[in-house]
């Protein structure tokens, strides 16, 4: 499964949200698919699935706007 494939999927399982999967431009926070208490659940299961650290101080709402730009973050910090 690819990067991009796997962030859906975890965006998916957090916001319970099927749409992220075939519109990957989705503002998430503009359709309320994520709030704050969402965006910290996201990052937990994005640090458990890739096994990477990501401080709470890295997220930006703008950087985590639409699937897209969640998966541009995590293939930069995964070096994809």
């Amino acid at each position: 499964m690819s990067t991009a494939d796997r962030v859906v999927a975890t965006i998916e399982d957090v916001t319970g949200e099927p749409a992220v999967r075939s519109n990957r431009d989705l503002d998430l926070f503009e359709h309320q698919v994520l709030d704050s208490l969402r965006t910290i659940e996201l990052l937990v299961a994005l640090t458990e699935h890739f096994g990477t650290d990501i401080a709470l101080s890295e997220i930006e709402r703008e950087l985590w706007a639409t699937p897209n730009k969640i998966i541009a973050f995590m293939e930069q910090r995964v070096g994809v």
